[in-house]
């Protein structure tokens, strides 16, 4: 059996297929994440879901991950991280920003109330 190389691949640069050459805020044309911010966006969610993650990294995860949340989904999973790690004033201030930035969400409330109740804060 013989085996065919593939041609090589292009070196051209993302600019020159024909796509505008800069973009706001890390995102495309279509209003998705750059695959940088994409790629912080998934590490942050996954270290703020370490049980281990001490309380001063949490805030600073929460803090960072502000801006980069870009669904109520992940919203939800923040602010039960932080209802069940009893900050209930960063999971409010993320709500805040979720509503300012998505409008008002049944399932990250939900997630609020359900977890804010669990710890005693509701």
């Amino acid at each position: 059996i013989m085996r065919t190389r593939d041609p090589p691949k292009s070196r051209r640069s993302r600019s020159s297929r024909g796509r505008p050459g800069r973009r706001d805020e890390g995102e495309s044309n279509d209003g998705r994440m750059s695959g940088c911010k994409a790629a912080r966006r998934s590490f942050l969610l996954k270290r703020m879901a370490d049980p281990k993650i001490k309380t001063s990294e949490l805030q600073k995860v929460a803090a960072e991950l502000e801006g980069l949340l870009r669904d109520p989904r992940d919203f939800s999973r923040v602010v039960t991280v932080l209802g069940g790690r009893k900050l209930p004033n960063l999971m409010l201030k993320l709500i805040d920003d979720m509503d300012r930035r998505l409008g008002p969400s049944v399932i990250t409330y939900s997630a609020a109330m359900n977890s804010a109740s669990k710890t005693g804060d509701w």
